[in-house]
């Protein structure tokens, strides 16, 4: 997946916000079960600016949890495609969907 304006290859897009949402996976019942993916990511310093997350939906609870997120297990600017994984071993034998999101927060530096 691609945040960004793929034919132009930037990100000069203004304020805006989205978001990928996975299909049902239904996990094994392991708790050593995780999610592991790689990503590149350039984005502004501090944490209310270019927020990036990843979210765990429950679906039996019908809720949001956060999974990981810039400055928690996802470095917000890494000098090359970087591995990252998270455990889901807390949600062992459930039914989930994953959310990949990115909200700019503003217009600055999209470039």
């Amino acid at each position: 997946m691609y945040y960004g304006r793929e034919i132009e290859g930037d990100y000069e897009l203004g304020a805006n916000a989205g978001y990928f949402l996975t299909k049902i996976v239904e996990l094994p019942p392991d708790p050593t079960t995780a999610l592991s993916f790689n990503y590149f990511a350039d984005t502004q310093a501090g944490a209310d600016r270019d927020v990036m997350k990843v979210e765990v939906y429950d679906v039996v609870e019908a809720t949001y949890h956060d999974l990981l997120g810039k400055g928690a297990g996802l470095p917000g600017t890494t000098t090359g495609w970087r591995s990252v994984s998270a455990g889901l071993g807390e949600y062992a034998g459930r039914n989930i969907r994953l959310r990949f999101s990115f909200d700019t927060i503003d217009a600055a530096l999209n470039d």
